[in-house]
């Protein structure tokens, strides 16, 4: 008995035993076996093929994408499909520049997503001036519709936003509004009503001001 107690008692380590079990590591290389088979079939269809969404909802992605500064990239239009929102800026076909440091904790900036997406997903390592060729090469084709006309492109004088001097764009403006797209409307339009709002308060204080000076004036 004091013998038992004089001696340390070594415990397990299950989470040790279980990483070097041969059974657990086979299965885990089966995974990534199967999961890096996927990848590779997913990317060999993915180059140059027209997702198969419906057309009208390809035009809706066209259309957000203009009108936010955005670019599709699709590896996959399976269900929800797998693709990701890079801020895009489309007079020069390449990554849009983050305005400050400070917006690098918003969502969508190449800056951020060179860090988190890899080859074979991404080539990450070119110039920014040769992504656009890239991602035309190597992922599926989301903006058949315009990529052929970004020299039809041109901002809106009163919007600020691009347009697309071209028949496809009138069709554009005929669809239905995407929820994000119906939100950030709604956010425009209060946006402008209280900039109007502050104007006329403006012009309208100092006309009152300019009203109390000429009287007083008068009476004098």
């Amino acid at each position: 008995m004091a013998a038992t107690q004089g001696k340390a008692v070594k415990s397990r380590n299950f989470y040790h035993e279980a990483m070097n079990d041969p059974e657990v590591l086979k299965r885990r290389e089966e995974r990534k076996k199967a999961l890096d088979a996927a990848v590779k079939d997913m990317l060999g269809r993915a180059p140059g093929r027209v997702p198969s969404w419906e057309r009208e909802r390809l035009m809706q992605m066209d259309r957000f994408c203009l009108q936010n500064n955005k670019r599709c990239i699709m590896w996959d239009d399976a269900a929800s499909g797998f693709y990701l929102l890079l801020n895009w800026d489309w007079s020069s076909n390449c990554p849009a520049q983050m305005p400050t440091p400070q917006h690098a904790g918003q969502p969508g900036w190449w800056f951020n997503i060179k860090e988190m997406i890899t080859p074979p997903l991404m080539e990450v390592s070119l110039p920014e001036e040769k992504l656009a060729a890239w991602i035309d090469a190597h992922t599926m084709r989301v903006h058949g519709g315009f990529l052929d006309k970004l020299d039809k492109l041109r901002r809106d004088d009163t919007t600020g936003k691009l347009v697309l001097d071209d028949p496809y764009w009138e069709e554009l403006l005929q669809l239905p509004l995407l929820e994000a797209e119906a939100e950030a409307a709604a956010a425009e339009a209060a946006e402008r009503e209280a900039r109007s709002a502050c104007t006329e308060a403006g012009a309208g204080g100092a006309g009152v001001a300019g009203g109390s000076s000429n009287d007083a004036a008068a009476e004098q």
